[in-house]
């Protein structure tokens, strides 16, 4: 394309092309979107405003990466009903576009790579666990969507018709790599982007400086549709809310909320309050939302808790317990989990599955990142290597892990200033208290057995030795004290109380 500028068919005002590439160019003065050929530009019509999303970056913004300047061209939304998100065109100074994608508190940055077409499969065959192999490199499905472009501002090099569906894949890979099969509103693959999940300060951003009319929406209050109680927003980014008075479940929206209806009665209570703030493993975090959850097994339900915390950088940890044990877990790139025959592997360590089933959600409270129900469930197999547990979560379109390690109670109890219950039994991940003390007890053993042979030969040989087989039960006394104890030190991990059926997931389970 030789066309570097041109009156925009709507207004008529002068739009001059920062890029030779650019296809799709909506005018900053009248909002209008239009197409660009080699000799003019034809009208697509008017384009809703994209929503205000909390982000350091805005058309005309520049920086740095790996040596190499870039400017913010252009700007897409993109929502797949779960809540929009941005990606940003950046013009790179060697002529590379490359696209800059914010959701869920991680950013990726990813460049278009040649392929083939017909070795990538189709959008309904593809499946979230699969492998693939683009640019070379070995890839895992994270997530198999379909998203409504809602907003363009800029210029991309691209058509980007507003109201258009887009089917895609995202992929991940060792090492932070990132992808995603772009499918348009077709079966067959069109485009293919690949690159890496990046920290905005990579390119010079600085995500606490956000343009201000977007740090306005960081958090907000709404009324509850059904009692009129105030809901009040923490994380900008919540497509479910849940009302703290009546316990409706509610679709936070641009011009107010949506009641979508009942949620579970707010029976159960959290044990660390919705909005608290705290310091866990070095970084700051806030309780966003609480949620109960169980597995049945042979009619039998195991419950759990867990509470959603969001980092002052927009990430999400969470906070799961269980009979008074706790454990914090953060979210793990699928690519970064290798496969052997004793279980996944994940940053060299080796788990081996303790327990697996349909995890339900019996309870929600808070407000939440994705179109949460009471009731919906998702494949789940937990995987330990105490102190450490992995978890892998899967619904057939979408596959989540999340790795952390056991907190003890007295830590969450400080770290929030709050009481929590004493743990009762044996946490999957809990660390063997007895390990490191192994040569207490066998020396304490020894010991002991030493001083009762002494005795029941210095016995013996006295008058009235006979009354040495007192000293026997003696013997079986010492061994039932100190035997125990030993074996248990011994051992790698902790106790487990049953082992359900093995890993069916497709990442994670035994070759």
């Amino acid at each position: 394309m030789t066309l570097r500028s041109a009156s925009c068919p709507g207004c008529g005002a002068t739009l001059d092309f920062a890029s030779a590439a650019t296809v799709t160019v909506v005018c900053p003065h009248c909002g209008g979107a239009s197409f660009r050929s080699d000799v003019d530009l034809e009208w697509m019509g008017k384009v809703a405003e994209v929503a205000p999303i909390a982000s350091p970056l805005s058309i005309g913004a520049s920086g740095r990466y790996d040596g190499v300047g870039w400017v913010a061209i252009g700007q897409v939304q993109l929502d797949h009903g779960r809540g929009p998100w941005n990606e940003w065109c950046l013009l790179f100074d060697d002529g590379r576009h490359g696209w800059y994608a914010e959701a869920q508190g991680e950013t990726y940055l990813t460049f278009p790579v040649a392929f083939d077409a017909a070795a990538l499969p189709a959008w309904p065959a593809t499946n979230a666990g699969d492998a693939v192999t683009v640019d070379g490199r070995a890839f895992v499905v994270a997530e198999v969507g379909e998203a409504t472009l809602v907003g363009v501002k800029g210029e991309v090099p691209q058509g980007a018709l507003p109201g258009s569906k887009r089917r895609y894949a995202d992929l991940r890979g060792p090492d932070a790599a990132f992808g995603t099969l772009d499918y348009g509103p077709q079966d067959r693959c069109l485009e293919v982007y690949v690159g890496r999940t990046v920290d905005p300060a990579a390119l010079g951003l600085a995500p606490e400086q956000a343009a201000p009319v977007e740090k306005k929406v960081a958090a907000r209050r709404l009324a509850c549709p059904s009692c009129a109680g105030v809901l009040e927003l923490r994380d900008p980014e919540s497509v479910r809310v849940v009302c703290a008075s009546c316990g409706t479940l509610v679709e936070p929206t641009s011009s107010g909320a949506k009641a979508l209806g009942k949620g579970a009665a707010l029976k159960a209570k959290p044990l660390l309050p919705l909005g608290g703030k705290a310091t866990l493993a070095g970084v700051a975090v806030e309780v966003i939302a609480y949620l109960v959850r169980s597995v049945t097994v042979d009619g039998v339900r195991y419950p759990w808790r867990e509470y959603l915390l969001r980092t002052t950088k927009g990430a999400y940890r969470w906070l799961a317990e269980s009979n008074g044990h706790w454990a914090l877990l953060d979210p793990v790139n699928p690519g970064d989990v290798g496969r052997s025959a004793g279980g996944p592997v994940w940053k060299g360590v080796t788990f081996r599955h303790f327990q697996g089933g349909k995890a339900r959600v019996d309870h929600v409270q808070g407000e939440v990142y994705w179109e949460v129900e009471v009731g919906e469930t998702v494949k789940s197999d937990d995987f330990v290597s105490p102190p450490h547990l992995l978890t892998i979560e899967g619904s057939g379109r979408e596959v989540n892990v999340t790795a952390g390690s056991y907190l003890e109670p007295a830590a969450v109890a400080q770290a929030f200033s709050v009481r929590v219950p004493s743990p009762s039994g044996v946490a999957p991940s809990q660390p063997n208290p007895y390990v490191g003390h192994t040569g207490r007890w066998w020396a304490a053993g020894l010991l002991m057995l030493v001083g009762l042979v002494v005795l029941m030969a210095t016995v013996g040989g006295t008058r009235g030795g006979d009354a040495v087989g007192a000293f026997f039960p003696g013997l079986f006394v010492a061994a039932g004290l100190l035997l125990p104890p030993i074996v248990v030190s011994t051992r790698r991990g902790n106790f487990e109380v049953r082992r359900w059926a093995d890993s069916d997931h497709p990442i994670g389970g035994g070759e």
